[in-house]
């Protein structure tokens, strides 16, 4: 049984596979927070199903509320050791202002996962002008690789020409997002050779 003071980490994958290290580094965000670490891992042909799955489980659990913090994590995103503590501080600070946070990391073709606007044609922030915000700037819409949401279990992930994080955050106005921008991570892609 999850405990009440649980860190839940939503792991969708499509294959089973995560990165060691991002898995080494949430056990040791846990241990520092003094809670056990629950994964809920997602497995299923597509990243929307893989996430509605991960919800579904939170969802079948009695003592996870219709509202809960999720640290969603996708399975290509690495975490380092040294982001430990970033991170550790981030989810006490998400915790304490009952703000949700992303982190930032580069898409595929190297645009920012970070977007200014909360729409659906929102502009993609810049390297310079993600070096100008504050730690914990508010931004429009990001990618859902490494965020700690207070989440809506009942919620539906979905996606068309635009992708089932724009959906997520575009379906909730009232939900706002804040850079955690301490917590540096890697986004490995697989090549082709």
């Amino acid at each position: 049984m999850i405990s009440a003071g649980s860190l839940l980490v939503g792991l969708p994958t499509h294959d089973g596979r995560a990165m060691v290290h991002s898995l080494t580094a949430l056990s040791r965000v846990g241990s520092a927070l003094g809670r056990p670490v629950q994964f809920l891992i997602g497995e299923a042909g597509s990243i929307p199903r893989s996430r509605n799955l991960v919800l579904d489980m939170a969802r079948r659990r009695p003592e996870v509320d219709d509202v809960t913090w999720i640290l969603w994590l996708d399975s290509d995103i690495l975490i380092p050791a040294d982001a430990v503590d970033a991170m550790v501080h981030a989810i006490l600070w998400s915790e304490s202002t009952d703000k949700s946070w992303v982190a930032h990391y580069r898409m595929a073709d190297g645009t920012s996962v970070l977007m200014r606007e909360k729409s659906a044609h929102a502009r993609h922030y810049t390297a310079d002008e993600i070096q100008q915000l504050d730690n914990f700037a508010e931004v429009g819409l990001a990618g859902l690789g490494l965020a700690y949401i207070k989440t809506d279990v009942r919620y539906i992930f979905h996606s068309d020409e635009l992708g089932e994080d724009v959906h997520f955050f575009l379906d909730q106005p009232h939900l706002t997002i804040h850079l955690a921008k301490d917590i540096r991570v890697l986004h490995r892609k697989a090549v082709l050779i």
